[in-house]
């Protein structure tokens, strides 16, 4: 059963109206007002010393229904990083928007192991992002994860481990 409330006004007790044909209602500061999310668990890796887009599997949009909000994004990458000799290995991560070419701010995590033998290095780490800013414009807005292996072989991010689930959730917060 669907129900549904259909108001031309809204009228107080003290006898104000509000006409909602020229107003919107809004929420209340701090309420999530939408969602959107993506979970991958796909394989990619690179050799690239340069930033790459991971995957265009990883990416996530959302577009902001009201000026003025600000965007919650609550990011994780399964990170894996290796190198083929006795040599440190370091990765980097990076939240980038595609949508407007730009970097997310406060964005760039780096990865690094140490290796002290002679036969190679392999470790793996969930890189997690937790970040609240405003919406660069009233536009679309497309999350996704770059990287690049600054020292090593090689970075990747592997599907076969449950630790190391890609996603990314974007939320719309009233201010």
């Amino acid at each position: 059963m669907t129900s549904r409330l259909l108001v031309d006004k809204i009228e107080s007790k003290s006898g104000s109206q509000v006409d909602l044909s020229t107003h919107t209602l809004k929420m209340p500061a701090g309420h999530i007002i939408q969602t959107a999310q993506t979970v991958s668990r796909s394989s990619v890796s690179s050799t690239s010393t340069s930033y790459v887009e991971a995957s265009t599997s990883f990416r996530a949009s959302i577009t902001p229904k009201y000026s003025g909000s600000k965007l919650l994004i609550t990011a994780t990458l399964g990170l894996t990083a290796y190198n083929n000799s006795g040599t440190n290995c370091t990765a980097w991560a990076k939240l980038y928007d595609v949508a407007n070419s730009a970097d997310i701010s406060n964005g760039a995590t780096p990865i690094r192991g140490v290796d002290y033998g002679t036969s190679g290095l392999l470790f793996s780490n969930p890189v997690a992002l937790i970040l609240l800013q405003d919406f660069p414009n009233g536009n679309e807005i497309t999350i996704t994860w770059y990287y690049k292996i600054e020292s090593g072989a090689g970075v990747s991010v592997m599907a076969n481990d449950d630790h190391r689930t890609t996603q990314i959730l974007l939320q719309e917060v009233s201010v």
